[in-house]
């Protein structure tokens, strides 16, 4: 079975990312992130990106769907 694609990442209130499940349209999980969002999130294959700037600067945060946890950061 592929488990591709079986999230949903639309943007919160106050900076949030909320993960709904595909199939039944619940919510999973509401990320807080650090800094003030600039973009939509993406939902890639195992991860969640969004741009935001923090601190004056614009960074790329990827976020495992599932746990919520930060996996990796990049200034954009």
């Amino acid at each position: 079975m592929n488990n591709r694609n079986n999230v949903i990442a639309k943007l919160g209130r106050q900076n949030t990312i909320r993960i709904f499940e595909a199939g039944a349209g619940r919510l999973m999980r509401e990320i807080a992130v650090n800094g003030t969002v600039c973009d939509n999130p993406v939902c890639e294959e195992t991860s969640v990106s969004v741009e935001l700037v923090s601190e004056g600067k614009k960074y790329r945060d990827s976020f495992n769907p599932i746990t919520g946890a930060l996996k990796s950061r990049e200034l954009v």
